[in-house]
């Protein structure tokens, strides 16, 4: 999953060409370390665990329904 590739993308591109290729974790390590914005690094990570925690609940649900009908 892209929330975990931090190491392959930052070590391979850097964030890319103004910032083509930027993802969810390297925007909160430059929120943490390069800006020292700790409250919006906290925030953006925990914004982005509950809307992948959202998602699957969503998910998982419309699974159940699905294997329910058939």
């Amino acid at each position: 999953m892209c929330v975990r590739a931090f190491n392959e993308m930052y070590l391979l591109t850097g964030g890319g060409p103004n910032g083509a290729t930027t993802l969810v974790s390297l925007r909160t390590t430059e929120l943490f370390f390069n800006d020292l914005d700790y409250g919006a690094a906290s925030a953006f990570g925990l914004s982005v665990v509950l809307v992948t925690t959202a998602l699957l609940a969503v998910l998982m649900f419309l699974r159940s329904r699905i294997e329910a009908v058939t």
